[in-house]
């Protein structure tokens, strides 16, 4: 076996060497590609929080106030009908010469109750006694 080398004579392949060629280390391409990743990760950033700023907490703000509003509407309705306290009804002249109120119990009637005062006033009456309402004031204009 002439020519042939032992770890070919034995069945083993030989071993290639694979040489890398790494260029010499620079301190600056470094930082250069750092200050490339830090930047990205800066404009990812302020994207984010200018997101969270204009968009985000502006319909979570909404959705809370829309919250807060049923909540106390709810409220309002409910205690208004669990303590029997009237609604009052005021009709007054915009030169506030005039000024009529009256007290209805419940809602829906209080609504009725404006509808009847409102027509009585476009109809140009001077009394209005609306059915199931009891006049509270009649204030005097201020001198």
């Amino acid at each position: 076996m002439g020519g042939v080398a032992p770890e070919v004579a034995a069945g083993l392949a030989p071993r290639k060497r694979v040489r890398t060629h790494e260029e010499p280390s620079s301190g600056a391409l470094d930082f250069l590609d750092l200050l490339d990743e830090l930047v990205i990760v800066l404009l990812v950033a302020a994207a984010v929080i200018a997101l969270l700023i204009f968009f985000v907490l502006p319909a979570l703000l909404f959705v809370l106030q829309l919250l807060i509003f049923f909540a106390l509407l709810f409220l309002t309705v409910f205690l208004r009908v669990v303590l029997h306290r009237p609604w009052i009804v005021e009709a007054f002249r915009v030169d506030g010469r005039d000024r009529k109120e009256w007290a209805v119990m419940g809602w829906w009637r209080s609504r009725r109750v404006i509808d009847e005062v409102a027509q009585g006033i476009s109809l140009g009456h001077r009394l209005i006694e609306p059915e199931g309402a009891h006049r509270v004031t009649s204030v005097a204009p201020k001198s």
